[in-house]
C-alpha cells in the first residue's frame, strides 16, 4: 500500500544518513507523487522536495518556488537552477514528478509531460554520500515543503523516462 506523508511544515522531514547509495555519478531517475499545499516560499527560501545537500554542484534538489502563475515553479537545482518548469496543477492536486538522466540529458517531467528544458550535464551528483538524502527540508532544516509527498522512489543506473509517458500508479509499485 502506499504511504504518504504529511509535511505542515513545522519542522517535519525524512531524513536518510549518508550512503554511497546516494551518490549519482550516471544514469538515475528519482520520482514521487507530490500534493503541494502551498506555491509561496519559506523565508525567501525554496521549498525543498529533496536534497542531497546543501547548495552546490555536487548536490541534487527539486524545488518549488512561486512563480509567474498560480500553480507555481518547480526546479531542479545543483550549484544553479538546471531545470526551470511548471507544477502545471492548482495546489491541493497529486502530481506526479520525475527527474530523469541518461548519459548527460537529464530532464524533469510533471505528470508525464517534459516540463523545463533538457539539460546536458556529465556532474557526478556525490553529496548523498557525504550529507544524505533530505526529505521535506533542505539539510539545513529552512525550505520546508508544504503538503503530501506519496511513494518516493529512486533507481541508481537506469533510466526510467526519456521522453513524455503516462505516469504511473502506486499500483504499479506493489
Amino acid at each position: 500500500f502506499p504511504v504518504t506523508i504529511d509535511f505542515d511544515g513545522t519542522g517535519d522531514l525524512l531524513f536518510s544518513p549518508a550512503s554511497q547509495n546516494y551518490s549519482f555519478p550516471g544514469d538515475f531517475t528519482i520520482e514521487g507523487w507530490m500534493n503541494t499545499s502551498t506555491t509561496s516560499t519559506e523565508g525567501g527560501a525554496y521549498r525543498r522536495i529533496f536534497a542531497t545537500g546543501p547548495d552546490n554542484a555536487a548536490s541534487l534538489q527539486l524545488v518549488m518556488s512561486d512563480g509567474s502563475t498560480a500553480s507555481g515553479s518547480i526546479s531542479v537545482v545543483t550549484s544553479t537552477f538546471v531545470i526551470s518548469g511548471n507544477i502545471n496543477a492548482a495546489t491541493g492536486s497529486w502530481v506526479h514528478f520525475a527527474i530523469a538522466r541518461s548519459g548527460t540529458s537529464m530532464k524533469l517531467f510533471i505528470n508525464g509531460v517534459q516540463s523545463g528544458s533538457t539539460a546536458t550535464t556529465s556532474q557526478a551528483f556525490t553529496n548523498g554520500a557525504t550529507y544524505g538524502i533530505y526529505v521535506g527540508s533542505s539539510q539545513g532544516g529552512t525550505g520546508r515543503y508544504l503538503g503530501y509527498l506519496q511513494d518516493i522512489r529512486i533507481t541508481k543506473g537506469y533510466t526510467r523516462y526519456t521522453a513524455n509517458f503516462t505516469p504511473p500508479s502506486y499500483r504499479d509499485w506493489e
